[in-house]
């Protein structure tokens, strides 16, 4: 079965996930089996994840339509319809995916018919598990005795089923088979499957959990989980956009380390991650109004020292965050909008809000699409203390802002002039160039198209490309004039770095091949005019941004690697990109033999993550012995099963990372290529008839200490039917452990008991290989190993006597103690500002185990240390240090093992030296974790108080005017961005006694202390400062005197400076006397928009 979908029959951007789902005949509703989700990873549905982890079911995208289901071994259960889901999702403005359309398949009526078993024979089997009551955590023993007392050279086939369902198989030869989820847990050593005799067989599981409970047939096993974990969300109902949101989730009954994962949804659709922290404190999956989910997970040690998920309990709660705007609008006082020249066009753009918190709007008016006004930045807003009655004035202040501007007679006249003649004179010369944005990689080539049509003339045009700067556009290169470009590109034009490539008469390709960052700009395509009348459009432009290049490609495994053929094969590759664009990722193994000219490509994860193989390797793919795996977000496998001796060479990866234009092709802005793997291929020499050969193979080194070790014996046996074997490992000559030709397992010296604590494994794993694995080496292990093999006849009485031996050659393993490379490097600003965040970054590497860090602080130089936070290696934040118990203090643990100390509002007594303490931890071989090396880094950093870097100016260019003339003031503020209440101040000539002309408060609300109608106020936020603006429209002899302007400073309410400004005397006189003439230019009057208006009577 398969289905086709076809993205090009939606022309945006969008995202695909297909479900398959079965319908039995006794279920209420439909079970998802697998997903494909929208970003391409696998989810398995509800009661089929052990087959998913066991690689019993399984999903794949062929090509671009084609998504097929396997299931190599089918269950009862899984009789029923079969069909498939298929979703399409596109990614809204805020960044958002959402469901759009969906189909359903017609379905697959799919029988299951059970297989019917024999006969039973002359022999009794006896089962018997441990006695409860079991918790989870505790071992499980399942043995099976098998009593043949008449039947001589017997062979038997054991499985362990529960709830019918297969678990392990030892066969008639030996060979261990693990079934579904058991076989990772035995190979992490949590299960255990052995022959201890000739007629006993053992399942261990280490440690149970609740899945384990069930019946072992005709045993029935129980297993409680007791855990009085417990969740209780803490939050406000609602809070106001732009507020921090705080969530508290209060966790009680634990005992183990906790991890927590954040998820929020908004009104009918599904939760969605937003962030989390593992139970080793490592932050990860980090992704408004809607329902928050707290979900926290105790852990448990294991007895091998891995940590395991004992139980989950969650709690959600709904809150809703007020927007800061609620309604905005704009109108106008003439009704028409029709204007003569050099009258006032009055605009009114009101902006409506939902808050009495103090924010900041961008306000831009536009003509058009042609922006007319910079943009301002209001800080304050007017509290709601206006009456009804001064409501309804005309020109009355209240809830909205008000922006005035007069239209000009040449400006207005030059911009409907250009928009007139763009409209009526197209349509004959058009010139096209790629469309925009585009993003491209700093470092890499770009090419781009431009073309012209309409002309008359001769077949051949001219182009040239110039760069629009903010402050100028400067020129790049021309097909016709040499001398065209600028110096910045003349030397880069030379050494042919750019350069146009002609595809046509009229079409051209702009070359650049290494991108810089100052080649970002609007890029401007022009058509050289060849006479005549302009008709038409001579240039098109596009905006090209260059950005970093974050694409990283590593791999991380042995240099070489020495096979023999038909051994498998696994290599990893990480891929990782930080672009903020949307881009897709491929990825190619490729293997470059010694007589190859050019490396071959294997195989490739497309951008769309279909999989493609390489030329040769197609039948390999099919047969399932070559394949490529995603696994998490940045690892790529390469997994070959069977390798041959055309596999020996090169083996490295190369990673693509692709951006879709506007036009909705794909290009390649980056790629990085792997170091290789050198891979070796021995033959295999069969031995002469009726013999056999023994070979062994150990763990590549170097090895160190806590390393798993691997010693591979395998047994090549040529015309020896019905052969048995008795094989045994042996460390100078010593005996590790032995598999009988019957399949028992026998451990020797110390190694029993390591194999009990499973950190040693001996296993048959096929008819000829048998495999060694010590789980976490120590440095008594390395010396040199041997396999001895018997070859064994089975006598009439069951019993074996040996035929002949042969010993494989010796391999030495050498171990070695680890060195930590342990390093800290602190990273942060020397200096913050009161009431800013301060962050101090501690930079990890060298690191192999799990870490843990404390942070210190100390004031002065002449004082000690003092305890700010600790994360211990589990994630458990403690020691908050006594002075920032009520203080927003945290330390985040980034997946890269850096460590970020967080204080939420500095305040100067936070000046000083901060130290950072980390230490790396390692698992004993009784699990317990033992701190193994520590460093650390400090730092000094200063926090400048609000008042220190405040300053207040007050000045004016009409200090001495005539009366009825007007007096601006202008009051400067420079300093951090923070609440200002601002209080204007006039002392009267020969007065003592300074008044209080208005106040403008932190929270917004202006109070008048003089006569409204003599004032206009305005405010100006710019990037360097804030004006306070007071104007006196028509100066009289009262407003003669001495003006000052006093600032206070706020943060969260709170007042962190007060600063007053200089004096400034202002003299009136009367008219008659002399002429003051000031002009104020447009530019001016553009930038003076008054904010606020009184009323006029």
């Amino acid at each position: 079965m398969h289905i086709g979908l076809s993205l090009l029959q939606t022309f945006q951007h969008t995202h695909l996930s297909v479900t398959w789902f079965l319908y039995g005949e006794e279920d209420e509703n439909p079970w998802p089996i697998i997903t494909l989700n929208k970003d391409l990873t696998v989810k398995t549905g509800a009661g089929f994840e052990d087959r998913y982890r066991a690689g019993l079911i399984s999903m794949h995208k062929v090509e671009d339509t084609t998504y097929i289901l396997k299931m190599p071994q089918v269950q009862l259960s899984d009789q029923g319809k079969f069909y498939c889901k298929a979703i399409e999702w596109i990614q809204d403005a805020d960044r958002s995916w959402t469901q759009i359309a969906h189909k359903i398949t017609t379905a697959c009526n799919v029988e299951i018919k059970p297989i019917v078993a024999p006969d039973a024979g002359t022999f009794s089997v006896f089962l018997k598990v441990s006695k409860g009551p079991l918790q989870v955590g505790d071992a499980l023993d399942i043995r099976c005795s098998v009593n043949a007392q008449n039947l001589p050279g017997h062979f038997f086939l054991v499985t362990w089923l529960k709830n019918q369902q297969k678990v392990a198989q030892i066969g008639s030869s030996g060979v261990l088979t693990m079934f579904n989820s058991y076989k990772e847990r035995e190979s992490a050593a949590e299960v255990r499957a052995v022959k201890t005799s000739h007629a006993d067989y053992l399942l261990t599981i280490r440690s149970a959990r609740t899945e384990d409970q069930g019946q072992y047939h005709p045993e029935t096993v129980s297993i409680t989980a007791e855990s009085d974990l417990a969740v209780v969300m803490e939050m406000k109902d609602a809070v106001n956009e732009g507020d921090p949101l705080w969530v508290t989730c209060l966790v009680s009954g634990f005992k183990g380390p906790l991890s927590v994962s954040w998820q929020h949804k908004k009104e009918g659709v599904s939760f969605s991650d937003v962030i989390s922290l593992t139970h080793e404190g490592v932050m990860k999956d980090i992704g408004a109004s809607g329902e928050y989910k707290c979900i926290v997970s105790e852990w448990t040690v294991q007895s091998n020292g891995e940590m395991k998920k004992a139980n989950t309990q969650s709690q959600q709660k709904a809150i809703m965050v007020n927007s800061v705007v609620g309604e905005m609008s704009l109108y106008s006082h003439t009704p028409l909008l029709e204007t003569t020249v050099n009258t006032v066009a009055k605009f009114e753009c009101s902006v409506m809000r939902t808050t009495t918190n103090t924010s900041r709007f961008t306000i831009t008016w536009m003509i058009g699409s042609q922006m007319i006004l910079s943009m301002l930045f209001i800080i304050f807003y007017l509290a709601p203390w206006i009456t009804d009655e001064t409501r309804d004035r005309k020109g009355s202040i209240s809830r909205m802002v008000d922006f005035w501007c007069r239209l000009w007679h040449l400006a207005l006249l030059l911009c409907l002039t250009g928009l007139m003649q763009w409209d009526l004179c197209s349509g004959q010369i058009q010139v096209q160039i790629q469309k925009g944005p585009l993003y491209r990689v700093k470092g890499y080539p770009i090419f781009i198209s431009c073309s012209v049509t309409g002309f008359t003339g001769p077949s051949e045009r001219d182009f040239q490309f110039i760069l629009k700067k903010p402050n100028m556009d400067v020129n790049m290169i021309s097909t016709k004039d040499p001398d065209f470009p600028y110096g910045m590109f003349s030397g880069r034009i030379r050494n042919k770095e750019i350069e146009i490539q002609r595809l046509s008469g009229s079409s051209v390709l702009l070359k650049i091949a290494d991108l810089l960052e100052n080649d970002a700009g609007d890029l401007v395509c022009e058509t050289l005019h060849t006479g005549g009348a302009y008709h038409g459009d001579y240039a098109a432009e596009t905006k090209l941004n260059v950005i970093a290049d974050t694409l990283e490609a590593s791999y991380s495994g042995s240099p070489s690697q020495s096979l023999s053929e038909g051994d498998p094969l696994q290599l990893e590759c990480q891929v990782s990109s930080q672009t903020f664009q949307h881009t897709h990722l491929s990825v190619t193994w490729f293997l470059y033999g010694e007589e190859d000219e050019n490396p071959r490509p294997i195989i490739t994860l497309d951008k769309d993550l279909t999989v493609k193989t390489g030329a040769g390797f197609e039948d390999r793919y099919r047969s399932g012995l070559i394949s490529i795996n995603k696994v998490e977000d940045t690892t790529y496998i390469l997994k070959m099963p069977q390798v041959q001796l055309s596999d020996q060479g090169k083996f490295y990866c190369k990673a693509i990372e692709w951006i879709q234009d506007p036009d909705r092709s794909w290009t390649q802005i980056a790629h990085k290529i792997t170091t290789a793997c050198n891979v070796e291929i021995k033959p295999i020499v069969a031995p002469d008839a009726g013999t056999f050969s023994v070979f062994l193979k150990a763990s590549k080194g170097p090895l160190q200490v806590g390393d798993a070790l691997d010693i591979r014996c395998s047994v090549n046996a040529q015309n020896l039917p019905g052969h048995f074997f008795l094989v045994t490992w042996l460390k100078n000559q010593q005996k590790v452990a032995q598999i009988g030709s019957s399949g028992v397992l026998t451990m020797f010296n110390s190694y029993k008991e390591r194999e009990s604590a499973a950190e040693v494994r001996a296993v048959k794993t096929s008819h000829a290989d048998y495999l060694l694995t010590i789980r976490s080496a120590r440095t008594e292990d390395q010396g040199q190993y041997q396999c001895e093999v018997w070859q064994e006849d089975m006598n009439e009485d069951g019993t074996f006597k040996k035929i002949q031996k042969q010993m494989s050659s010796p391999e030495t393993v050498n171990i070695t103690v680890k060195e930590s490379d342990l390093a800290v490097v602190m990273e942060m600003k020397d200096v913050v500002t009161e009431g800013d965040p301060l962050r101090v970054t501690c930079l990890v590497s060298g690191f192999k185990g799990p870490l843990s860090v404390s942070w210190q602080h100390k004031k002065d130089s002449g004082v000690s240390f003092s305890d700010v936070i600790s994360l211990t290696h589990e994630g458990v934040l403690k020691d908050i240090g006594a002075r920032y118990q009520s203080r927003h203090v945290r330390t985040l643990h980034s997946p890269a093992g850096n460590f970020t100390l967080e204080i939420g509002a500095s305040a100067t007594s936070d000046s000083g030296e901060y130290k950072c303490i980390v230490s790396e931890w390692t698992v004993q071989s009784n699990g317990e974790m033992k701190k193994a090396n520590t460093q650390s880094q400090q730092k000094a950093i200063m926090v400048n108080s609000v008042e220190s870097l405040m300053k207040v100016i007050l000045t004016s260019r009409t200090i001495r005017v005539a009366i009825d003339s007007p007096v601006e003031l202008l009051c400067r503020v420079r300093g951090p961005k923070v609440s200002l209440a601002v209080r204007w101040m006039f002392q009267p000539r020969n007065s003592t006694v300074q008044t209080n002309i208005l106040s403008i408060h932190h929270t917004g609300e202006i109070t008048w202390g003089a006569d409204q109608r003599n004032y206009q106020l305005s405010i100006q936020a710019q990037p360097s400062d804030t004006r306070f603006i007071l104007m006196v429209p028509r100066a009289s002899k009262k407003q003669e005197g001495q003006y000052q302007c006093q600032v206070d400073a706020y943060q969260k309410d709170i007042q962190k400076a007060m600063k007053n400004s200089n004096p400034l005397a202002v003299t009136i006189r009367k008219p008659g006397r002399t002429t003051d003439l000031h002009v104020r230019t447009a530019a001016g009057l553009h930038q003076g928009f008054p904010w606020l208006r009184p009323a006029q009577a």
